[in-house]
C-alpha cells in the first residue's frame, strides 16, 4: 500500500456516514446520541490519519450531498458515497427533510417550523414520487460521470432499497425500466438499511450499525483502499 500523507476523504450522504466524535446533530434527542464504540467513518480517519472534508448529514437528501461534494471534489483523495432514498426534499435552507420529520411535531422545534410546515404541505398535496425517482436517477448519473471524469477513487453504497435502483415504474417504455449501473467505482448491491434492519428495534444512534457491523464496514473499505481496488464492480456486501 502506498497511501500519501494528508489524506482527505469526502463522506457523501446521510446518517449511514454521519457519525463522527465531534459531530453536531440537527436534533438533540437522546435517541440520536453517538454510540459508545467507534463508527466506521471514524475508524477510517484514524487508520489513515486522514481528515474528513465532507461528512454525511442525518436525514439529508442526495441533492444537498451532491452540492457539498462539488465544493470539495478536487481536494478529495477518496469519495465514499452513501446514497439515500429519493423522497427527501431539497430546499433553499439546505435542511434535512424527510416525511418523518415533516410529520413529527418534535422535529419542528429542532429544525425550522416554517420549513417543516411547508414540507408537510408538499408531501400531502404536491408530492410526485415518480418525479423524485427520475430526479434521483439524474443526480446519480451526473455524480457518477463527474467522478469518472475527474478520476476520483470512489465507493458507492445504497442506503435503501430504492436508492440506486429504478424502483421500476409501472408504465411500459419509461426511461427508468432498467437499474442504473455505477461506472466510476465499486458499488454495493444490498442497501445498508438491510443490515441495520437486523436490529429490532433499530439502533437509534447515528449510523444504525452495531459495533461488529462498523468494524466489518471499515474492513471492507480498508481492503479496497489498501489494494487499490477501485474498478467498477459489485461488492460482496455479505461481509458487513
Amino acid at each position: 500500500m502506498n497511501v500519501k500523507d494528508d489524506i482527505k476523504i469526502a463522506f457523501v450522504g446521510d446518517s449511514f456516514c454521519a457519525e463522527f466524535p465531534e459531530q453536531e446533530f440537527w436534533t438533540s434527542r437522546k435517541s440520536d446520541m453517538i454510540s459508545d464504540y467507534p463508527a466506521w467513518t471514524t475508524m477510517l480517519l484514524e487508520e489513515y490519519n486522514a481528515s474528513a472534508i465532507q461528512k454525511g448529514i442525518r436525514g439529508d437528501c442526495l441533492f444537498h450531498a451532491c452540492q457539498k461534494l462539488l465544493e470539495v471534489i478536487d481536494d478529495a483523495d477518496y469519495v465514499i458515497i452513501c446514497v439515500t432514498e429519493p423522497y427527501r426534499l431539497a430546499n433553499s435552507s439546505k435542511l434535512p427533510m424527510t416525511i418523518n420529520v415533516a410529520e413529527d411535531p418534535e422535529s419542528r422545534y429542532f429544525i425550522n417550523k416554517e420549513v417543516t410546515a411547508s414540507s408537510l404541505m408538499y408531501y400531502k398535496n404536491l408530492m410526485n414520487y415518480e418525479f423524485h425517482r427520475v430526479a434521483q436517477r439524474g443526480i446519480i448519473t451526473q455524480m457518477d460521470q463527474l467522478l469518472l471524469e475527474k478520476k476520483k477513487k470512489c465507493i458507492w453504497f445504497p442506503c435503501f432499497y430504492n436508492s440506486i435502483s429504478s424502483d421500476r415504474l409501472e408504465k411500459p417504455g419509461n426511461i427508468l425500466q432498467e437499474d442504473y449501473r455505477i461506472t466510476s467505482g465499486p458499488y454495493g448491491t444490498k442497501p445498508l438499511y438491510e443490515f441495520a434492519e437486523l436490529h429490532n428495534p433499530m439502533i437509534p444512534h447515528s449510523n444504525h450499525f452495531s459495533k461488529e457491523q462498523n468494524e466489518n464496514m471499515f474492513k471492507l473499505i480498508k481492503d479496497i483502499i489498501d489494494n487499490d481496488l477501485f474498478e467498477a464492480r459489485e461488492l460482496d456486501m455479505e461481509r458487513i
